[in-house]
């Protein structure tokens, strides 16, 4: 399991119409690269909640050691894309976290705020450079930065930082 100690950087986030996402983060100090996977979760949301709210399954994967974490966060921002970890549950979601959370959720703070976004031809350009097969998916891509503290478990293992570009993903990529 990989515990991210206090990094920040910039990356992408891209979202499919289906709610899938995928996204590269890299911290700009230690130039450790951050792999994001995520699907929206089937699950009813509390009539306070905005419209544009979902629960989403997110996996962090240090590229360098290919360790992960695993966690539940908050999408809003439609297009333009916020995740948020840890989870304010109200009402009826707490039982969901019961049902969805994995242990360690609690314990890791990650946000990540879109500062602009990408979409059509933009977005595809972006996407051919790094995951092709999302190409011609609709997929929106959001740009912006990031910030990720905590998490883990005592048996974390955080690698060294990759070569700068590498971006590889054998179940995306093929």
């Amino acid at each position: 399991m990989f515990r991210p100690t206090g990094i920040s950087g910039v990356g992408y986030v891209a979202v499919l119409p289906n709610g899938q996402c995928i996204g590269h983060l890299v911290d700009r100090r230690s130039h450790c690269q951050l792999g994001v996977s995520g699907v929206e979760l089937l699950a009813e949301r509390e009539c306070t909640r905005n419209p544009d709210w979902q629960l989403v399954r997110l996996t962090l994967t240090n590229f360098a050691s290919c360790a992960e974490a695993a966690f539940l966060a908050e999408r809003t921002g439609m297009s333009a894309v916020r995740l948020r970890a840890p989870l304010e549950m109200q009402g009826m979601e707490e039982d969901l976290l019961c049902k969805f959370a994995a242990p360690g959720d609690a314990s890791l703070t990650f946000n990540f705020d879109c500062d602009s976004i990408l979409a059509y031809d933009a977005a595809d350009a972006h996407l051919r450079r790094f995951h092709s097969s999302w190409c011609g998916l609709d997929a929106i891509v959001s740009l912006g930065r990031f910030s990720c503290s905590g998490g883990g478990s005592d048996r974390a293992a955080e690698g060294a930082p990759l070569e700068p570009g590498l971006m590889y993903d054998s179940e995306l990529d093929g």
